[in-house]
Order: C-alpha cells, then structure tokens, then sequence
C-alpha cells in the first residue's frame, strides 16, 4: 500500500502507525526515498493519527476484526477512509459502517485490486461487448496460498487463522 501511495502524486504520507515500530521504520524509510517533502512521523497508536489536523486521510490495513472500529473512529474524527476488503465482518457492523459515513460528510472506499488485474478487465470488456451472448450464470473458482504461509510462519498461523480476527 505505501509503494501506491508514493506512486501516485497527489498522495502524501505524513505518519505510518503499527503497533511495532520497527516494521513503520522499515515503511518509513522506503518512503524517506521517494517523498522528500515529508518524513512521516510513526506511533503505535491510533489515536495519535486521527487527533492529528494534517491528516485528511487514512488507511485501515489491519486485522479483519479491526476494521469497523478504526474505520468508524477515524470517520467520526473527520478523514476519509479506505479500508482494505472485507470491509466489515458482520452486518450488524457493515450497517454501523454505512451509517458513520452517512453521518459524515466524508468517503468510505473498500480496496479491492482484482478490479484492476487485467485479467479481469478483459474478461469484463468481453462481457460488455457481447462476445458472450447473455450471460445467465457464472461460476467461478479463486484460490490463495496465504493460508498456507500463515500456518507455516514459525509453526504457528497468524491473525488470518483465526476466525475471531479474520471473519468466517
């Protein structure tokens, strides 16, 4: 996420948080070598982000679980947010969700990047053209390796092994 920020110009990165600094140590230095109008400051807690009036903005890239109170937190203090997918974990939260930006007069965005994947893309542009015919059922099958890797860090899995923090 912080090598698509610094890519586009209008976007600059004036704080990275984590709970362990010294993974926003590595960020920051990355960033240190392609934004020169700012070093980002790093704290480990939120809080310190969204009391701030220079950010107009934030990412949410946590735990599932955390979404929906760091996205609302941060759409109460006045930014804009976008929070990676799944948005929320459950309805009664996604409804909570929508009714924070409702109160608001800020922008919710869920990052989704296989809408970008050209892949995707051409698959869609084959669709709209018509090539297809009508459509009247899809099927589709994704698989993602992460599971394995989670499990295999150290023997033991990550936030995205455990239900309670990932969603089901």
């Amino acid at each position: 996420h912080v090598q698509w920020f610094l890519d586009r110009g209008e976007c600059e990165i004036r704080v990275l948080c984590d709970i362990v600094p010294s993974r926003a140590e590595d960020r920051r230095e990355l960033v240190c070598k392609r934004q020169s109008s700012t070093v980002p400051d790093v704290v480990t807690d939120i809080c310190d982000v969204l009391s701030r009036d220079d950010i107009h903005a934030v990412a949410v890239l946590l735990p599932h679980n955390l979404h929906h109170p760091v996205s609302v937190a941060a759409l109460q203090a006045g930014k804009h947010v976008l929070v990676e997918k799944p948005m929320v974990i459950t309805v009664e939260e996604a409804e909570s969700l929508a009714n924070a930006v409702s109160a608001s007069d800020r922008l919710l965005g869920i990052g989704y990047q296989r809408s970008y994947i050209p892949e995707y893309l051409y698959v869609e542009q084959m669709i709209r053209s018509g090539e297809f015919g009508t459509i009247r059922f899809v099927n589709a099958h994704v698989e993602q390796t992460w599971l394995k890797h989670a499990l295999a860090q150290k023997g033991e899995g990550t936030w995205r092994a455990d239900p309670a923090q990932a969603g089901g």
